[in-house]
């Protein structure tokens, strides 16, 4: 990877991490019981492996993609891309129904590391609920590494369909 490459990278990462920033300081002010609230915390780590591992995209590429990226999802998925998000829903919905987490929103808020762009640290790294963040780990992980296989099929024209 040449230096313009990484540094254009870099600048990226910078300024989704600003903007995940400011919509966490503003849902400090939200109500305690709003979706939001609970929902776009953990995006950060996810939305650091996209950018680092899928080309051209950003996270807020796939918000509102299909009928499964973002938040919520039902229907069909309209291509491979979205199929990756389905997927991704349902590894979030196995680790929160397999107790590993605290409380119901934990899968949304836990933070983990990554290793590299889209790899995991090993669960042993963490001193508490490290089966927890090694799984959500590993869910992004494995939408990243889709989103990648599948990164022909994505249509911009897929934003905001109804399902």
């Amino acid at each position: 990877m040449n230096s313009t490459s990484c540094n254009s990278r870099k600048n990226r990462e910078r300024i989704f991490a600003s903007q995940v920033q400011r919509l966490l300081n503003w849902n400090f002010f939200a109500a305690r019981d709003s979706p939001i609230t609970t929902s776009k915390r953990g995006v950060l780590e996810f939305g650091l492996m996209i950018i680092c591992g899928v080309e051209n995209l950003n996270p807020t590429d796939f918000v509102g993609y299909g009928c499964y990226c973002g938040l919520g999802g039902s229907g069909t998925p309209v291509d491979d891309t979205d199929r990756c998000c389905q997927v991704h829903d349902e590894c979030y919905e196995k680790v929160q129904d397999s107790g590993s987490c605290p409380g119901d929103v934990a899968v949304y808020a836990m933070p983990y590391n990554r290793e590299g762009c889209y790899g995991c640290k090993p669960k042993s790294y963490y001193w508490f609920y490290a089966k927890c963040r090694h799984a959500l780990c590993k869910c992004d992980s494995e939408a990243v590494q889709c989103f990648i296989r599948t990164r022909t099929t994505f249509n911009s024209e897929m934003k905001d369909v109804s399902c």
